[in-house]
């Protein structure tokens, strides 16, 4: 058994520290681990974890150090929480090369730490449920006696105590160790979560006296407390003592409320369009709504019912269910949903189940605060309704949640790839997809990043002959290249420590359909000749296998790097170049096509919607739109449209007013001389990076200053989510810029929302 392994399985002792001894610690793997175990557990200088894992070799690593490893790499990459890059195709590959590692031999407490990076994964998509089964399925793998086993308990406590459903887990709690104060309020952390989350007042305010002790290194603790706090202050407060007329308040202020609970004050005093007001800037500076289970993460769910808007009610509910992202308040929210759609009885039927879930869960303190927080909700309808639902309580369970038409595809889904545009180079574009897709030849498909590759590749495998056979699509630039190695040719039995059993690659894997082969320009020379050799003669052999297998499935390559110049600097194969560029697609970016912005705008904007009640934009809007430069290309626009039809989705017009453009615009600049600049910039930056991070105001400040160097022109929004700061926060920055007269304030239009900044030339 490796050192590594047998001081991880016999202690408590954090990953990093059992990686940092012994005879072993100089190894490059034993670096990576101690690296990718200090960024997971909150250190932000630990990033070179990263790139010392890339340089990891797999191939003769101990089968349970590789699984570990490999696990170890994944969490530190999910670390972030962003739900966009959560499903990565290079983290998505670390977590199922580390499941395909263990087996009966595997140590418990390595098999419990990939069932970890398993269950943290799905929670980063969204998938709250199958979150949940895969910590289950980490604690279950650990015996009890084991020294690790209070780790996996506490992460699957901190879950369940921000859904409200510790108290199923209380058996285990009780078995908690109890080796001192700190271990003690740990646990009652998880309680008070708990207890306030199912809105039992009283217990949760006789906890809190407890959490004084909470050790300063829980991570859960440091980022749960302060919010849930805050949350049984509201619990707590009636409604006229909070009505101080304080709505506004700086969040800057020791005094003041989050932003967050501004949200649920309006709510709680009647003031419905505050609370979407706030619900929306919060929704805006950290999207959640979708994602998160936690008492905040509906906010703005309850604020869009509060103002009656159903249409956007209804889409923020199916797209929670779409991710699998259930809560026992649903069918509230949905009896809410059906009253403002005028259907009384399905509104009763809904109400009478989430009664029985609160009875089942002893969370009726939390119903109870819900419909303080639902004002369009009369008392005399609500009297009515409780006693209406108390009569269909027996059978309510049995109630069917109803779904719009047209709604969002099942998880797993993959739509028809439409190549949008009216653009002459769109149109060649598709005109080039028609003529290759028959062919049974390799295509290149260039463009940068965000223009559509992926789905030319598929556009490619849908209109040709292959299209009822699977379509792979693998990013070679995401991870390592033993790793990418064996996940496209396969490996025999045997073939490096931990491979058990043989395993076939995606290039027998895709049969006879089509792989695409992403950020092909980031594969290693070692790769670009064995990928030669595939195009060459359709053979492929597996890692550690001395005979050869025939692949039938056909290779496309994306890449947004510039080919040629790698060719010119050694770093491509140039015969490999002209094997994949037999026939070439090549995508061109969104600012070289500004007509096609437009109708890409209003198809994402109606996506969804009925077809009697489409959106439209504002010319004025429209002017905007076309105007920028959109160097994210098609996705950025996605993203940005889809964020303003979030934000206004009571709306069917939407103006200059509603639209917001993207917080982080990226400077075009063109030569070699800038290109210096940018990389002296980008080196004095990384140097300072200790100092920029500092909350101080004099940092934060230097930092927004260089943000106007960089981009001349900025908006209060833009600003506060790049500092990832408060509005009013931003303001008095931006106020102190402007009184220094580095920017000066530009209101092309009475609406506030207009108003931007600019550096002053002098």
């Amino acid at each position: 058994m490796h050192p590594v392994i047998r001081q991880f399985i016999s202690t408590d002792r954090s990953l990093g520290d059992v990686a940092a001894e012994g005879t072993a610690a100089d190894a490059p793997v034993a670096q990576a681990l101690r690296l990718l175990d200090a960024y997971r557990c909150g250190d932000d200088t630990a990033t070179g974890g990263f790139q010392a894992a890339r340089s990891v070799s797999i191939e003769r690593l101990d089968p349970d150090l590789c699984a570990l490893f490999l696990a170890t790499w994944a969490l530190a990459e999910l670390v972030p929480g962003d739900a966009a890059e959560a499903g990565r195709t290079g983290t998505r590959m670390l977590v199922d090369r580390a499941g395909a590692l263990v087996s009966g031999a595997t140590p418990p407490a390595v098999r419990a730490h990939v069932r970890l990076a398993e269950a943290c994964l799905k929670g980063a998509e969204g998938d709250r449920r199958a979150e949940v089964d895969g910590l289950r399925a980490a604690l279950d793998a650990v015996p009890a006696e084991a020294p690790r086993r209070p780790m996996f308990v506490a992460a699957l406590a901190a879950v369940l105590a921000e859904q409200g459903r510790l108290d199923a887990f209380e058996e285990e709690l009780e078995r908690w160790p109890a080796a001192g104060d700190g271990e003690a309020a740990r646990l009652a952390v998880y309680r008070f979560v708990n207890q306030v989350e199912t809105g039992r007042v009283d217990d949760a305010a006789r906890t809190l006296p407890l959490l004084r002790d909470a050790p300063a290194t829980d991570r859960f603790a440091a980022r749960a407390l302060p919010r849930y706090r805050v949350l049984l202050r509201l619990m707590q407060e009636r409604p006229a003592v909070l009505d101080d007329g304080n709505h506004d308040a700086p969040p800057g202020d020791p005094a003041a409320w989050p932003d967050w609970a501004l949200t649920l004050r309006c709510l709680l005093t009647g003031r419905v369009h505050q609370a979407l007001r706030w619900a929306r800037l919060c929704e805006r500076r950290q999207p959640r709504c979708i994602l998160d289970a936690d008492c905040t993460a509906f906010n703005l769910l309850r604020a869009e019912l509060a103002e009656r808007n159903a249409p956007a009610a209804r889409r923020l509910l199916e797209q929670r269910q779409a991710r699998n992202n259930t809560h026992w308040l649903d069918d509230f929210f949905l009896a809410r949903l059906a009253l403002a759609e005028q259907q009384r009885e399905a509104a009763t039927a809904h109400y009478a189940v989430a009664l029985k879930a609160a009875d089942q869960r002893h969370a009726g303190g939390r119903l109870d605060f819900e419909l303080l927080l639902a004002p369009e909700i009369p008392r005399d309808l609500l009297v009515r309704m409780t006693r209406a639902a108390e009569r269909k309580r027996p059978s309510a369970a049995r109630v069917r949640r109803p779904r719009r038409d047209g709604g969002p595809s099942a998880p797993g889904e993959v739509p028809r790839a439409r190549l949008l545009g009216v653009s002459r180079a769109m149109q060649e574009v598709r005109s080039a997809v028609a003529r290759f897709a028959s062919l049974d030849v390799p295509v290149l498909i260039t463009g940068e990043t965000g223009t559509g590759k992926e789905l030319a590749a598929r556009a490619l495998h849908e209109k040709g002959k292959r299209q009822a056979a699977p379509f792979l699509a693998v990013n070679c630039g995401a991870i390592s290249e033993t790793l990418l190695e064996s996940e496209l040719f396969g490996h025999a039995k045997g073939a490096f420590s931990g491979a058990g059993a043989a395993r076939r690659g995606l290039f027998e894997e895709a049969g006879e359909g089509t792989i695409l082969l992403d950020e092909i320009g980031d594969i290693t020379p070692r790769l670009q000749l064995a990928l030669l050799r595939v195009l060459e003669t359709g053979d492929v052999r597996a890692v550690g296998d001395t005979g050869t297998r025939k692949v039938r499935c056909r290779i496309l390559a994306s890449t947004n790097a510039n080919l040629d110049d790698l060719i010119g600097r050694g770093r491509f194969r140039r015969d490999l170049y002209y094997r994949l560029r037999r026939l070439a697609v090549h995508i061109p970016p969104l600012r070289a096509r500004p007509e096609d912005v437009l109708p890409l705008a209003v198809h994402f904007l109606n996506e969804g919607r009925p077809a009697d009640s489409p959106a439209s934009l504002d010319p004025g809007l429209v002017e905007r739109l076309t105007l920028l430069p959109w160097p994210g290309n098609v996705r950025e626009l996605r993203n940005t449209i889809e964020r303003m039809r979030l934000m206004h989705a009571d709306k069917c017009h939407y103006d200059a007013d509603d639209f917001e453009p993207p917080a982080q615009p990226v400077a075009r600049t063109a030569g070699p001389t800038a290109a210096a600049s940018r990389t002296a910039a980008d080196g004095r930056e990384e140097r300072a990076a200790p100092l920029r991070r500092g909350r101080a105001a004099m940092r934060r400040r230097d930092v927004l200053r260089d943000l106007f160097r960089r981009h001349g022109r900025l908006t209060r929004a833009e600003v506060a989510a790049t500092l990832n700061i408060a509005p009013n926060t931003a303001t008095r920055d931006l106020a102190a810029l402007c009184k220094e007269g580095f920017v000066r304030r530009i209101a092309p239009s009475k609406s506030p929302r207009s108003v931007y900044f600019e550096r002053r030339e002098t």
